[in-house]
């Protein structure tokens, strides 16, 4: 039980603000500056850690985050239309999610699958009219390339065409007949 001696109490003088500072990351001290009893300025360094490491580690985090903020705008990579979008606002997306397809429609070109023994007569740059059953129209086009290899089972080698001048009505998906000069296939 304390006791007032003569009207006097005893107390303890206590600062108004007391901390113990923990080490927030590992590493090795390098420097404390200022030895017990010195005074120092609120925000001057009391401790330095050896964080080469950790520097290293910062450097190469801003250039990953540099690469992932490039990230957060997708460009057309050309002109063209959307094909379909595959996310909605406010959703969350992953890496190598699909997010928008897209098709250049200013450059089509016709697939065709012919009988390998097209090749006696077929040569780049051959001319043949394609009906698109779509439009019911026939359009003026030319043999761009001939396939790399016949398929042995169908005997068939693939041709790309393109329509000598694109109108506007033929659609990337749209299919149809090659007619080319009388006497071949």
């Amino acid at each position: 039980m304390v006791q007032a001696e003569k009207g006097v109490i005893r107390g303890i003088v206590k600062a108004a603000a007391q901390a113990v500072l923990y080490a927030q990351v590992q590493g090795r001290i390098n420097q404390v500056p200022f030895k017990e009893g010195r005074r120092f300025e609120n925000g001057k360094g009391l401790v330095q850690l050896g964080c080469e490491r950790y520097k290293a580690e910062l450097v190469a985090a801003i250039k990953v985050a540099e690469v992932n903020v490039k990230g957060c705008h997708i460009s057309a990579p050309f002109a063209g239309r959307v094909v379909a979008v595959m996310v909605n606002e406010y959703e969350n997306v992953f890496p190598n999610d699909k997010l928008v397809s897209v098709l250049d429609d200013t450059s089509l070109e016709i697939e065709l699958v012919l009988p390998s023994s097209s090749l006696a007569w077929l040569k780049r740059k051959a001319r043949f009219m394609f009906v698109v059953d779509e439009t019911q129209h026939g359009y003026p086009a030319t043999v761009k390339e001939i396939g790399a290899n016949i398929d042995p089972v169908s005997q068939t080698i693939k041709i790309v065409g393109t329509v000598d001048r694109l109108p506007v009505e033929i659609l990337a998906g749209m299919s149809g007949s090659a007619q080319f000069a009388s006497g071949q296939p």
